[in-house]
């Protein structure tokens, strides 16, 4: 009996084809760098417009990484205390949260700001949050503050304060000590609801994962992710609470 031997096809060499989704995003990431090499002026203005409404072509999960790569490329900015709330970008204001403390011998009702932070648009794996604002909010008092936003916030875990050299709100200052409040995105630790305004609001309708800041008053901050011990700052806010 005789077997007709066939050759078998030896793989290509070189760096495997990307999938068609990476490649879309490959794609998408590579135009993005393109327009953050052009001059501002017209044509700057409309190219970014024809790419927003590229965007809005992607499938979901690469347009939601896109949200990612932009806000690392240029912070998203909110002006929560001023003129009213931002609902875009991969963290931005949800609404003013609602929480009790114990002060001056008795328990005082008080407001701070929720903030949503959008799961989908990190990449895959762990992800690990940084806020730090311009009055080292952290420092003093803080197990008590460490203990609020454990109670009142939804989807994040192991929260703690560091210390870190690295820029601030304004980057024109360069870097110094910063005070920051880290935490991880933790699905287990998602509350059922978060009292924004007096009214009970399920986290499920916000994507789960909510930081409650538990604090007021006029302040500059900033809110990234730390990815290999890097920070990458990628929304930035200013509040005029009172």
């Amino acid at each position: 009996m005789f077997f007709l031997k066939r050759n078998k096809k030896r793989p290509e060499s070189g760096t495997p084809a990307a999938k068609p989704e990476e490649a879309l995003l490959q794609k998408s990431q590579a135009r993005l760098r393109q327009l953050q090499q052009m001059p501002q002026g017209p044509e700057y203005a409309q190219q970014w417009q024809t790419f927003r409404e590229e965007l809005k072509a992607l499938p979901e999960n690469i347009r939601n990484r896109m949200v990612y790569e932009c806000a690392k490329a240029e912070c998203s900015r909110g002006t929560s205390g001023f003129h009213g709330m931002a609902n875009s970008g991969v963290i931005h204001v949800c609404g003013w949260a609602d929480y009790s403390r114990f002060r001056w011998g008795e328990i005082r009702d008080e407001q701070g700001v929720a903030f949503c932070i959008r799961r989908e648009c990190f990449p895959e794996g762990p992800v690990r949050i940084y806020y730090l604002d311009d009055d080292h909010f952290g420092r003093k008092d803080e197990e008590n503050i460490l203990q609020l936003i454990r109670q009142y916030s939804s989807g994040i875990s192991n929260v703690h304060v560091e210390h870190r050299l690295c820029r601030g709100w304004n980057d024109h200052d360069g870097e110094k000590e910063q005070t920051l409040i880290v935490f991880d995105l933790d699905e287990r630790a998602f509350h059922h609801t978060v009292v924004l305004s007096g009214r009970p609001v399920r986290t499920k309708d916000l994507g789960g994962y909510i930081f409650v800041l538990p604090r007021a008053g006029e302040f500059y901050c900033v809110l990234g992710e730390i990815r290999d011990d890097a920070l990458i700052p990628l929304h930035k806010d200013d509040f005029c609470m009172k």
